[in-house]
Parts: structure tokens; sequence; C-alpha cells
């Protein structure tokens, strides 16, 4: 019984396989069939309308006297002229005639073409025309033309009558070609069914293979070890299954991954402030996007004695999980040692000495600081190795703020403390201090170049005159226009400060 049930099933998938052949087999062939009778049919027509006009303009071109001549008072047909015309009925018509001057006629047969009293023009050419009209009960083209005598006016017709099954005559060939297509698609079930027993064995097997691996059976092994086509998907499905187990490990990783991801996110998000605390006479706000390679970047605000307000932003040389945890320790360090002495210079080298003591080599830390001081209208900046400029705007003009500091970490004291410096900018009412970091604006735009540090500089002088929140908006507004469908990979984090009065 599972013998019989299993050639049942072979049967029936040979018959599917040769139906399917057959259908495919039949289908191109009558696209092909319908192609060819289209074009022979259109080359039969061109073919018979340009002998019609040429037989019918030749028939006009002696005009009326090379056809007609008086004889006293009346006119008549030229001797021979039966002849003549009966040449011209030869290449295929079916009867020609000439009407000449005083209605003078040359005709090959006695019966007449019968034409609408206004025939429908199907074609023209020169100043022949083509008409339908009957003849002998059969239908026809009529091709006529004027006939002109001596003066060039014209004194009657020349008419040459085609039948119209003569446009016609792909038929019979047509015919022929369906008859072909429909042997062809027979013979394609047959040659389906006929190779579909080679691989109806084969293919139950690959069946009963895929349905254990529907149900999470990735053990499949190859059991159709030839070269053929059944070979090859054997032996693919057997990597498939291979590679879906990797798959599944992989899945697993990129789970710890994207929990280690949110886990990132969620302690970048808890080290930024709430908010940039407000000092007098200074607008201030800060802004951190994230990137795709993100955990280096932090900013901070902490208020000082005398109404003073440190600002700072800082990049690690570590990404990911350990970027974040460097900058966590970094802020620690140095808000704590802040929070204890406000000299912003001995804060720095005591934050260095402490991620010194415990950094692993390589690794480090740079960072911008500016303290705005309203008593004196003026920042004092601090740059220990941070790459992104520090921009002070003023009156639609930008300058650059150096610093030949060290970064933090790289060195346990002494060449740190002898490198760092302090810069004293003034900030007279109007003026805008920019810090940022170098992810802000390191990125490829929606045409593949790079933006640049020129080309932000350029958008930094041009918004410093708006406020400081309309400043952000725009500033990051033209970032992202840059940017288009590119993923940024580093952390874009922009601190601005401005004094208002």
């Amino acid at each position: 019984m599972a013998a019989r049930r299993n050639a049942g099933g072979g049967i029936g998938l040979g018959l599917k396989c040769g139906l399917v052949t057959g259908a495919v087999t039949g289908v191109l062939l009558a696209v092909l069939t319908l192609l060819a009778t289209s074009t022979l049919r259109k080359a039969t027509v061109e073919a018979v309308m340009d002998r019609g006009f040429a037989s019918t303009l030749a028939l006009a071109a002696p005009g009326a006297d090379g056809w007609f001549v008086e004889q006293g008072d009346k006119i008549v047909t030229r001797r021979g002229g039966q002849a003549r015309l009966k040449d011209f009925v030869d290449v295929g018509a079916v009867t020609a005639w000439l009407t000449g001057p005083q209605a003078a006629q040359l005709r090959l047969h006695t019966a007449d073409v019968e034409l609408p009293v206004s025939p429908v023009v199907l074609a023209s050419s020169g100043t022949a025309e083509c008409v339908v009209g009957s003849f002998g009960g059969e239908a026809v083209r009529v091709f006529r033309a004027p006939l002109v005598d001596k003066g060039g006016v014209p004194v009657g017709k020349a008419q040459v009558a085609w039948l119209a099954s003569d446009f016609n005559g792909a038929g019979s060939l047509s015919g022929l070609l369906w008859l072909l297509t429909i042997v062809g698609a027979l013979i394609g079930v047959g040659a389906g069914f006929l190779a579909s027993s080679f691989y109806t064995k084969p293919l139950g097997d690959l069946a009963q293979s895929v349905s254990r691996l529907n149900r999470g059976n990735l053990s499949y092994r190859a059991t159709h070890r030839g070269n053929d086509e059944l070979g090859r998907l054997s032996r693919a499905l057997e990597a498939m299954c291979d590679t879906l187990a990797e798959g599944e490990e992989a899945q697993e990783r990129l789970g710890k991954i994207e929990r280690e991801t949110e886990l990132l996110a969620e302690l970048q998000t808890a080290m930024q402030p709430k908010e940039v605390p407000s000092t007098e006479g200074f607008e201030a706000v800060a802004v951190q996007i994230r990137g795709a390679d993100s955990g280096s970047d932090l900013y901070d605000a902490v208020p000082l004695e005398g109404g003073r307000l440190a600002l700072f932003v800082a990049s690690t040389s570590a990404r990911g999980a350990l970027g974040a945890l460097l900058a966590g320790m970094t802020r620690a360090y140095l808000r704590s040692a802040l929070e204890h002495d406000d000299d912003v210079g001995a804060a720095l080298r005591s934050t260095n000495r402490n991620l010194a003591k415990g950094m692993r080599k390589g690794m480090h830390v740079t960072c911008q600081v500016a303290v705005l001081d309203p008593g004196k209208s003026r920042a004092t900046v601090y740059i220990a190795g941070h790459r992104a400029p520090f921009y002070a705007c003023r009156g639609g003009e930008v300058s650059v703020v150096h610093g030949e500091g060290l970064a933090l970490g790289l060195d346990g004291g002494p060449v740190f403390d002898r490198r760092l410096e302090e810069v004293i900018v003034d900030m007279p009412q109007g003026t805008r201090i920019v810090l940022t970091t170098v992810g802000t604006y390191d990125f490829t735009d929606e045409q593949g170049a790079d933006f640049g540090v020129d080309r932000f500089q350029e958008l930094v002088r041009k918004q410093a005159p708006k406020n400081s929140e309309a400043f952000l908006n725009l500033v990051l507004g033209a970032l992202d226009a840059q940017l288009g469908d590119h993923e940024r990979q580093l952390d874009a984090t922009i601190v601005t400060a401005k004094r208002m009065v």
C-alpha cells in the first residue's frame, strides 16, 4: 500500500510538471505565433498596397492622350489599349479601367466595380488613393489616380481593383503556425512528465527534510550527492541549515549587544544634566545626539562661587560601554574636584591624576572647559588635548581659541600640569562661545563628501547672532539636512553660551 501511495504521488508530480511545461511552451509558442502572424500580415498588406499604388500610378502616367485619341467628333481608345491594359492587371489585380475625355472608357472586363456614393479613403500615395468597393459580389480595394490631358487638367481616372482577400494572404500560414503551437504544447507536456520521473524521489526526500527543518530540526545532511541541480539544492539546504544554526547563535549574541546598547543609552542619558544652570547675564544651552558608535562624549555644567558657571565637553578614546564608563568616571572626578575647589585648573589637574592611576595605556580623555564670569564679562577657557575647535563669535566674526594642553590620563602629572593653559576670552554683549566635539562635524554628507570643520565653522558664524535655543535648532537642522539618510557614527555634542547684557 505504501509503495502504491508513493507511486501515485510521483505520477501526480510528473503530471503537474508536464502540464506546467506544456503550458509554458504553449504560451511561448503562442506569443511567437502572434508576432509572426502580425508581422506577416503587415508585410502582406504593405506589399499589396505598394503594388496597387504602383500599378495605378503607372496606368495614369501616359495621361489621357496616351490611352485615348480624337476620331472625328468622338474620343476613342488607342489601338492596342486593351492588351496594354491587360498587362497592368497581370500584376495581380482583378480588373482595371480608364475613364477619359467625354466619358470615353477602356475596360478589361464588362462587369463594373461598384463604389459607394462617398467612398472612404483608406490610404493615399502621391495623387493616387485607395477606397473600398465590390466586384462580382466580392469586396475589392480600388486604387485610382487622375488621368490628365496635355495641359495637365484632370479629364478622367485610371482605376485598378484588387480583391480584399489578397490583403489577408498570411491566413493559411497563420493556421499552420497555430497547429505547430498546439503540437509543441503537447510535446512539452510529455517531455515534462518524463523528465519529472527522474526527480520525484529526490524531491520527496527534500520535502521531508524541509518539513523536519520547519519543525526546528537543523541537523539535515545532504541525501542527494549528484552534480545536477537536485544535488546542488540538497547541498545548499545542508549549508542553509548550518547557517541557520550559526544564525541562532548570532541572534543570541545580537540580543546581548542590543541589551548592552540600551543600557549604554540609559547610562549616557543619566550622566547628562537635566538642564544647564542659569547664570546672570548669560544664556547657556547644550545638546547631545547619540551616534551608532556612541558612549564616547559627555558634557556638564557646574555652578561655582561668585555666580560663575563652568561648562565643559569631553570625548573619550574608548567607544561603547567602556567609553561610557570612562566618560562617567571623568564627569564624577571633575564635578567632585570643582565642588571642593572652584579653581578649575586645579580641578583638571586633580582629575588627570585620578584617571592616570587606573587608566589602561593609550586610553585618554580630551576636554574643553569654559568658566563664565558675569562680574568680569569674560570666559576663562581650558583645553586639554581636545581636537574640536573652541569658537568665540562676535560681530559676525569667528575666532578660534587654541590650547596646547595634554589629554587627561596620558601623564601622571608633571607634563600635564606644565602644558595646561588658561586663556581669557572677553565676552562683551552679544558674544557667543561654542564648545563641541569632533563627532559634530566629522561625518559624510549625502553627496559622499566629508562635511568637515570649515563648513561647521561657517555654520556657527552665520547663526551666532540668534538666541541660544534658535542657534542650536538652526545648526542641528542644517547638520541633519547635510547628513540626509546617512547614519551618524560618532556622538555630536554642542554646548553654547551667549552674553546677553
